[in-house]
């Protein structure tokens, strides 16, 4: 008699890579590290690429959206909630009989797919230049409106531009665009572009390990506020606080970064976005690491700090921060 396991990404995993998934599901993916049109918009020049991480896992990146591991990819595609993705994934390479799980009337078979062999090649390094142009009134009002001052821009190293490339792509900034500068990392500078009111580009990110502000952090103090982006560092810093970002919410530094962490600070906190996928990495970052996790009341309807500030102004966002703080007191 077969036991079944429950459907978890590791017991899926034992049946089907992610290899064999983007190629099951992506549009346009023929291999590793070889361009093609992005399957979420109309492009003449082929943007996105599958390239391998340097453990060797396989993720999506078309420099528009969040980059995404194979089921993040099927969930974003499909529309569907992460275990419904993993469902469909299941259902779909016809392994779904050896998961327990209410598959409803769907008929069920243990047939596994193919396997994958090939040596992955690891995908060339993004290169992100940048064309400054002066600050004007209207970049410093759309920031203000977040109580974020000139001063702290230039603090965070936050730059208005006019122009940016992406390898050798000359792309023509919109009206509010903005370049985060971070550092040299792997002979490649790395860099966001944040192009707010954007409905194509909104951001272009070659992140790689870097965390957002780490040279800005003092040698030592009370708090330390893990956020999702630096927006809301910045917004948290004029409020007195001294905050961090990883690339993404999705994933934090490592934790040979949290532990230093843990030395230099008496108290860390975990304040990521109040909507589904923020709600979802706060809990299993807060599990993952034991460093506990506030979110903004649903009753305030803003799903970050920034948002809050633009609504309610600095000084609400002061005591709602100094309420919601306490709580780990």
């Amino acid at each position: 008699m077969n036991i079944r396991k429950p459907l978890t990404i590791k017991n899926l995993y034992k049946y089907v890579n992610d290899y064999d998934i983007f190629r099951f599901y992506c549009p346009g993916f023929e291999d590793v590290g070889k361009k093609f049109k992005s399957p979420f918009r109309s492009e003449r020049k082929p943007s996105a690429v599958i390239y391998a991480t340097s453990s060797g896992n396989l993720r999506f990146n078309d420099f528009v959206l969040p980059t995404m591991d194979s089921i993040e990819f099927v969930s974003y595609y499909f529309s569907l909630s992460f275990v419904e993705a993993l469902k469909k994934i299941a259902l779909d390479f016809k392994v779904s009989g050896l998961f327990v799980v209410d598959w409803g009337d769907t008929p069920l078979s243990t047939i596994n797919p193919v396997r994958y062999n090939k040596t992955i090649q690891h995908a060339t390094d993004t290169i992100i230049q940048i064309r400054y142009r002066k600050w004007q009134q209207y970049d410093i009002d759309y920031w203000n409106s977040f109580g974020i001052t000139l001063e702290t821009l230039k603090l965070f190293d936050v730059y208005p531009i006019d122009y940016f490339w992406i390898n050798d792509n000359r792309i023509k900034a919109e009206k509010y665009a903005y370049s985060y500068n971070y550092y040299w990392e792997d002979n490649i500078y790395r860099r966001k572009i944040y192009q707010p009111f954007s409905e194509n580009l909104k951001w272009v990110s070659n992140g790689g390990k870097i965390v957002q502000v780490e040279g800005v952090l003092t040698k030592k103090g009370k708090l330390l506020i893990i956020t999702k982006g630096l927006k809301d560092v910045m917004c948290l810093y004029e409020m007195g606080y001294i905050a961090i970002a990883p690339t993404t919410e999705k994933t934090l530094p490592s934790k040979l970064y949290i532990d230093k962490q843990k030395e230099r600070f008496k108290k860390i906190i975990l304040f990521l976005d109040n909507d589904e996928t923020g709600i979802q990495m706060s809990k299993k970052h807060s599990l993952d690491t034991t460093i506990p996790y506030i979110l903004i009341p649903q009753e305030y309807e803003c799903k970050d700090i920034s948002d809050f500030v633009k609504k309610y102004g600095i000084e609400e966002g002061k005591k709602l921060l100094k309420s919601l703080k306490l709580n780990y007191d």
